[in-house]
């Protein structure tokens, strides 16, 4: 799943235009307004708000894509040694 597609936005969108799409989209298919039919899509527009308004969350989605923040394959990215994870080890 693409979540800027989901949200229908472009990978430069502001976290204002982040949050307006979501908005717009929950409401239009929320499962109380939509039914049945509604309801995976909307999951859809959680899912990709979840990600894309947490800067953290969306920097790892940019860089390895959606697999990267499932936990088990984050798991197998992640060396740990000494306290350091993979994903921190760019800002040194």
């Amino acid at each position: 799943m693409d979540y800027y597609r989901s949200l229908e936005l472009s990978r430069d969108s502001t976290g204002e235009q982040i949050r307006r799409n979501y908005h717009r989209l929950a409401l239009k298919f929320h499962p109380d307004r939509m039914g049945a039919e509604g309801a995976e899509r909307f999951k859809e527009i959680q899912s990709a708000y979840e990600v894309l308004s947490n800067p953290r969350k969306r920097e790892i989605y940019d860089k390895f894509g959606a697999a990267a923040l499932d936990s088990h394959f984050a798991d197998a990215l992640i060396f740990r040694h000494g306290g350091f994870v993979a994903f921190c080890l760019y800002q040194l």
